[in-house]
């Protein structure tokens, strides 16, 4: 019988403002709930999309603040983060304080990855693309909304999948790994926990 894993999931953070970039009152009202919203949104990735990898662009704002939170949280829920640097200069002309919270979370991070030495037109735009096409979900905000995007796809992966002789009228295709299926030239048990998954739009993994 085939046994359905769930895939843990990995979320980017990319914010396409400065907003909240520098609050010089962290214990304010405003930041406190813009703090709490946060936490929220990367508890909700956590605990119903399976999240367990986080990246990070390291920019300040929402990329920064939402680094704290999850390693806060790493411990608890078994997570890794990764700071993602367009350029190892990031943080040079930044206020004092966001350049000590920049290199404490460095400190702390599982994972670093440098896009490139030297600033250069396009290192950020070359950063947003390398996490987003190894994520699952991307947290960002939407002026001072903090808003979860997903991929509009599902993927599964498959393990020791054995082909069989029988066609269906109604054939689906399924992608993973670059390479494509028909759902009919898998076994029957495979093909019903696909098409469940399909329903349910799961991330799963698959073994026989």
């Amino acid at each position: 019988m085939a046994k359905i894993t769930k895939i843990p999931q990995t979320c980017c953070i990319i914010s396409p403002s400065s907003v909240w970039a520098d609050l010089k009152d962290e214990k304010s009202p405003d930041f406190l709930h813009f703090k709490a919203s946060i936490r929220k949104k990367i508890l909700t990735l956590i605990e119903k999309h399976e999240v367990r990898h986080f990246m990070s662009g390291m920019s300040r704002g929402l990329e920064l603040y939402a680094a704290e939170v999850i390693l806060e949280l790493r411990g608890k829920y078994g997570l890794t983060f990764r700071g993602v640097l367009p350029h190892e200069a990031q943080p040079c002309c930044w206020p004092i304080k966001s350049q000590e919270k920049y290199y404490n979370i460095m400190e702390k991070s599982d994972f670093e990855e440098l896009i490139q030495y030297r600033f250069s037109k396009g290192c950020y735009k070359k950063r947003n693309d390398y996490m987003k096409t190894r994520s699952n979900f991307m947290l960002t905000n939407e002026k001072q909304d903090i808003i979860i995007k997903g991929k509009d796809y599902l993927t599964i992966e498959f393990v020791e999948v054995e082909k069989t002789p029988e066609k269906k009228s109604d054939e689906i295709f399924v992608s993973f790994n670059s390479k494509m299926f028909l759902i009919s030239e898998l076994p029957e048990n495979v093909q019903k926990c696909i098409l469940k998954c399909l329903e349910e739009k799961e991330n799963v993994h698959i073994t026989i």
